[in-house]
């Protein structure tokens, strides 16, 4: 197989559009706004999280960020990548801060404090676009335990 070939084979386009990336920027300046952090844009590649959130340049919190195009109440759990929940809970054990979920629906900006103590139900699951890792481990969160921004 040639080095070509491996990429290629292992290549995945990300899912990110610019309308995504609005979204995101709209809910961290909500963030910030709201809470009085500051909120950073983090590298995907680099650490597989989306915002560090700092206070006068010490890192408070880490956080993801999702929107979904439905309603709240469509589904009783959030499901998301385990691959991100690992993500989130290393740099919160490596900061010694809260791992903060946040996701965007109909109704609103809601955010949630990941709890140690929190029960979390695990599945594989994905979607049918055919990508390289479409299906893979999720954590299912319950959406009763979110906060509106």
């Amino acid at each position: 197989m040639t080095g070509s070939s491996l990429l290629t084979t292992n290549w995945r386009p990300r899912n990110e559009t610019e309308e995504d990336l609005r979204h995101e920027t709209d809910a961290a300046k909500a963030v910030a706004n709201k809470f009085g952090y500051t909120v950073t844009k983090l590298s995907e590649a680099l650490y597989h999280i989306d915002w560090a959130i700092s206070k006068d340049g010490e890192i408070r919190a880490v956080g993801e960020f999702k929107r979904r195009n439905n309603s709240m109440n469509a589904y009783p759990d959030l499901m998301l990548s385990a691959a991100k929940w690992k993500s989130g809970w290393d740099y919160a054990d490596m900061f010694g801060v809260p791992f903060i979920l946040f996701v965007e629906w109909h109704e609103g900006l809601f955010y949630l404090k990941a709890e140690r103590s929190s029960p979390v139900r695990f599945s594989v699951g994905g979607n049918s676009r055919g990508q390289n890792g479409d299906f893979e481990p999720l954590v299912h969160l319950n959406i009763a335990n979110f906060l509106k921004v």
